[in-house]
């Protein structure tokens, strides 16, 4: 497929001095981004993007490949912020030293995220998820649905002692995107939980109450042990007041008995 010539631009003045690397020309199509220049301390920096032969190959990849590279780069960042995010915390966390530890650009992390922010409630949602699928891992152990509503909640708050979940979901994850109970990882949850109350309320375990409504207080009330576990001034001790109050309030659903 022939391509169309492209006139090459002059090269501005402003960049007079400016180059990048030996022989190789500022229009070389072997290079992707050029680096940040700021030829002296009144100067501006010039944020160069060389576009070139690759960026073309790149878009003739055939559509499942170029779709399985967008997946890596999410995979990349979100590796990256989830190790950030956990050592430094949210505020501290660098872009520039997050992307470049992933071997990406700033760019990449816009595109894919909008922002530190959007990436933030990726590494969330990810991380949440796993706590939840755990909680469910052991509840599932338990002998019965009731035992097993119970041990996954208690699990799900003892997590909160673990330094990512505590830091990265329970402390961070509500000061920067606000109310837990509506991220979009908590509606997973939620609709597990809403089929395990609605189950033991057909079978006479629980009192017949609204399914919906039982559950999001079973949720609150877990997720709401976590955050007050993770972000009191000694997690350990706070933890088991906080299981058994959570084991009471539950109990409280239980259907009398005969």
């Amino acid at each position: 497929m022939l391509v169309p010539f492209r006139r090459r631009r002059a090269r501005p003045a402003a960049w007079a001095g400016v180059g990048v690397g030996a022989g190789a020309s500022l229009f070389d199509s072997n290079s992707i981004y050029a680096a940040y220049v700021n030829r002296s301390q009144n100067a501006p920096r010039l944020s160069i993007r060389i576009r070139g032969v690759c960026e073309k190959q790149e878009l003739d990849l055939p559509p499942k490949r170029r779709s399985e590279m967008m997946e890596e780069t999410r995979a990349k960042l979100i590796r990256a912020g989830r190790a950030a995010f956990a050592e430094k915390g949210y505020a501290a966390a660098s872009m520039d030293e997050l992307t470049a530890g992933a071997g990406l650009t700033r760019g990449a992390l816009y595109h894919n995220f909008g922002d530190k922010r959007g990436l933030l409630q990726a590494v969330v949602n990810q991380i949440d998820a796993e706590m939840a699928a755990r909680a469910r891992a052991i509840g599932s152990r338990a002998e019965n649905a009731w035992e097993g509503l119970l041990a996954e909640g208690a699990a799900y708050i003892e997590m909160a002692l673990e330094p990512e979940v505590q830091r990265v979901v329970l402390l961070d994850g509500p000061a920067v995107l606000g109310d837990p109970s509506r991220w979009p990882s908590q509606d997973g949850c939620l609709r597990t939980t809403v089929d395990t109350v609605r189950g033991l309320i057909a079978q006479g375990v629980l009192k017949p109450v609204d399914a919906e409504a039982a559950a999001r207080l079973l949720n609150g009330a877990a997720l709401n042990a976590a955050l007050w576990t993770a972000a009191s001034s000694d997690p350990p001790a706070v933890l088991p007041r906080a299981v058994e109050a959570f084991r009471c309030l539950a109990t409280g659903l239980l259907a009398a008995r005969a």
